[in-house]
């Protein structure tokens, strides 16, 4: 005893133990407990006098003739192991486990058992536990492979039915376009008739809302060919400021009043090796809602930079902005930020397109946006050209 009070007075054992963020206790050679630290003694129970002195076989789950035979019961096998795990019970009928290290104090002849404390759960606990693990597992199995089918569900009937409304719309833009040119055919007496400028509207707003569907229904068939895998990638080497310069200026005719379209290049090399028809539709749908939530008189500046690594394309508008709310689901199919809403057309369908275009091409897109400032799309391919 005066050899153990030594040590626990020479290395100050007491204060490294409470600075241990786990329930400890160390032993003597004999299996006598020197020390415990203070969430030790709250896990189970007991006071510092209850303890020292004692022997640990006096605390495990053991009957006491198995203790009188065996004061450090299975603590006689560390000495040949690294580390060794007994069961304890509190004072509450609580499992835990604890894990011994033999140590060498270092004196050559004395020898410390330091135990851990590892666990609180009893063996039906665990057992709960894994059974509710278990039934939350399959729960989410279940709801993944429901979701799974609504959505092929979802996308053959929007596939369908794309195709089959497709034939009839044809038909009324056929027939509004023939309409049109026998009024021009005969213009003596289209002149002379009465409403002659309420029908022409009327034409009109019926032949841009065809447009509008036709253009709905192509995303919806975009949408179920690309989850279906059925968007063949076509790479073609060709020049992006001729092709973008184009695409821009047919946009201009869409602008509202005063709207501009920027472009500008950057750098002497213009050769990129992407799908053509993508990349096209691809600034069709960023042109479209760029144009579409920006007001009167704004500016849309498109850039562009070849390199030899990659391809950069950025559009920036002065429009309604995403709001921060609304910027982690924006290319999620069928969401709509907020104060898209107000907008009567859409169908949250354009930027999950652009998003799998851009994927089906190895490249990245992101974005900068600011409610009522403006949006930035920024958007990479790697570049093949060389």
């Amino acid at each position: 005893m005066t050899e153990r009070k030594n040590l626990i007075e020479n290395i100050n054992l007491l204060t490294i133990l409470e600075d241990i963020p786990v329930g400890m206790i160390l032993l003597d050679e004999d299996g006598h407990i020197i020390l415990a630290n203070s969430i030790f003694l709250n896990i189970f129970s007991y006071n510092v006098e209850d303890l020292t002195g004692k022997a640990i076989g006096d605390i495990l789950s053991l009957p006491a003739e198995e203790r009188k035979k065996n004061p450090l019961p299975g603590l006689s096998q560390i000495s040949s192991l690294p580390k060794h795990i007994v069961e304890i019970k509190n004072k509450k009928g609580k499992d835990y486990h604890l894990k011994f290290r033999l140590y060498d104090s270092g004196s050559g002849h004395t020898k410390l058992y330091a135990g851990f404390v590892l666990g609180n759960r009893d063996s039906n606990d665990l057992k709960n536990e894994l059974d509710r693990q278990i039934k939350i597992k399959y729960s989410l199995q279940d709801k993944l492979e429901e979701e799974g089918e609504l959505s092929d569900l979802k996308s053959r009937f929007l596939s369908i039915a794309s195709h089959e409304f497709r034939t009839p719309l044809a038909g009324i833009l056929s027939s509004i376009n023939l309409i049109t040119r026998y009024l021009e055919a005969d213009q003596e007496l289209w002149s002379q008739f009465r409403n002659q400028e309420k029908v022409s509207n009327h034409l009109k707003k019926i032949n841009e809302s065809v447009k509008n569907l036709t253009t709905i229904l192509d995303r919806f068939l975009a949408l179920g060919n690309i989850e279906q895998g059925e968007i063949p990638i076509r790479m073609v080497r060709f020049n992006i400021v001729q092709a973008l310069k184009l695409q821009s200026k047919q946009f201009e005719e869409l602008c509202k009043p005063g709207q501009k379209i920027i472009y500008r290049h950057s750098g002497q090399k213009t050769s990129v090796y992407l799908d053509k028809n993508l990349l096209k539709n691809i600034m069709n749908n960023l042109f479209s809602n760029a144009i579409r939530f920006s007001p009167e008189n704004s500016e849309l500046k498109l850039f562009t930079k070849v390199t030899a690594r990659e391809v950069r394309i950025e559009l920036a508008d002065e429009g309604i902005g995403i709001p921060k709310a609304d910027q982690n689901n924006i290319f999620r199919r069928f969401y709509r930020a907020k104060n898209a809403l107000t907008f009567q057309d859409g169908t949250g369908l354009g930027l999950s397109i652009v998003k799998k275009y851009v994927d089906l091409m190895k490249g990245n897109i992101s974005f900068d946006s600011e409610e009522n400032i403006g949006t930035t799309f920024y958007i990479t391919f790697p570049n093949k050209t060389l």
